[in-house]
């Protein structure tokens, strides 16, 4: 894995109480790397179950960063997040969507996404947890080959 300086971490809200406690359990994890120096920054964003694929919504810059990786890498956010239309009985009206996840972390090196858990590619599915993991190990790894 290469040098990670930042996390980024994307949880939904409102989440039932078992899902904010995995929410809380992996920002604890991100902010013991960031007291043991093995990042720099760990940023936390709020959003809802779903966001208008549109430029007014102010999460959309942070879903077209995210897929961009994606499609750099050639691997998937699919189904974490999901594009579709949604109808309003009540009002007539429709609109394009993307369902976000409970949880989507991203890794910065120098500002820029270096990769965005979950995801899935020719090594299989790599949750959140597996992307904290990676990073630990990386972690440990380098605190034992430095003097």
């Amino acid at each position: 894995m290469q040098h990670v300086d930042g996390a980024a971490l994307y949880v939904r809200t409102p989440a039932p109480m078992a899902t904010e406690k995995r929410q809380q359990t992996i920002l604890g994890r991100l902010e013991a790397l960031r007291n043991a120096r093995a990042i720099d920054d760990v940023t936390v964003t709020y959003w809802f179950r779903q966001a208008r694929d549109s430029d007014e919504d102010p999460v959309m810059p942070s879903v077209v960063a995210l897929e961009a990786w994606a499609e750099d890498c050639d691997v998937s956010l699919t189904p974490a997040f999901e594009h579709h239309n949604r109808s309003n009985w009540f009002t007539g009206t429709e609109d394009d969507v993307v369902s976000l996840p409970v949880i989507c972390l991203a890794f910065l090196a120098d500002g820029d996404i270096c990769a965005v858990y979950p995801h899935s590619g020719p090594s299989g599915y790599q949750s959140v947890i597996d992307g904290l993991d990676k990073l630990e190990a990386a972690a440990t790894a380098e605190s034992h080959s430095s003097p």
